[in-house]
């Protein structure tokens, strides 16, 4: 829930946070809480972060679309991956048809920090300052922050060294001739869909 590691689609591993074996065989409803606990920090986190930088883009007013692809961005943002390799499009394509869904996974956590207006729009609700966001962010994003980087720099320095973990990860688990073929293909389905 401190964001040490960003990987997609807002999936955040706790590490140092598990629960052993012995711990789960004692108390399986504790070990599930404690997962929904972490879920509904990480949505609540996933909600501040994509309004702070709506916001701070002079956005007042926002399109569910606009809200939805940052949220599902801040896990791409700073993957060397979406430089070279994926489909340019990757965040519009996963936003796009499940738009409604992302609207009723995060409607709770976006109601203390972003109402919706009649015309369907977004806008940050008056009462809640930027510093209030600010003090609510994941521990690692508010210390990268503190130490000078912007929201969106520390967001993407963290999904930066989680993608370059997972992507060696990858290598020593598939190994190289398989890393190979599977990166070529990768490029070859980028490079069809920028020409689409």
């Amino acid at each position: 829930v401190d964001w040490i590691f960003l990987y997609h689609v807002q999936v955040v591993i706790l590490e140092g946070d598990a629960v052993s074996d012995r711990d789960e065989e004692e108390d399986p409803d504790n070990h599930i809480r404690r997962i929904q606990s972490a879920l509904t920090a990480n949505l609540k986190s996933a909600s501040l972060c994509s309004v702070l930088l709506l916001s701070s883009c002079d956005a007042h007013v926002f399109t569910a679309y606009e809200l939805f692809t940052t949220v599902a961005g801040l896990s791409y943002k700073g993957d060397f991956r979406m430089l070279i390799g994926e489909d340019k499009r990757k965040v519009d394509n996963i936003v796009k048809p499940l738009l409604k869904q992302f609207e009723e996974l995060y409607s709770a956590p976006l109601q203390s920090i972003a109402e919706k207006t009649p015309d369907g729009l977004y806008r940050k609700r008056d009462r809640v300052t930027l510093e209030t966001c600010f003090d609510q962010l994941p521990l690692c994003v508010r210390e990268r922050v503190t130490s000078g980087a912007t929201l969106q720099s520390a967001i993407s320095s963290i999904v930066m060294s989680s993608s370059i973990r997972q992507s060696l990860k990858g290598i020593l688990t598939a190994g190289v001739k398989k890393t190979i073929v599977y990166s070529a293909e990768k490029i070859a389905k980028m490079l069809k869909s920028m020409r689409t």
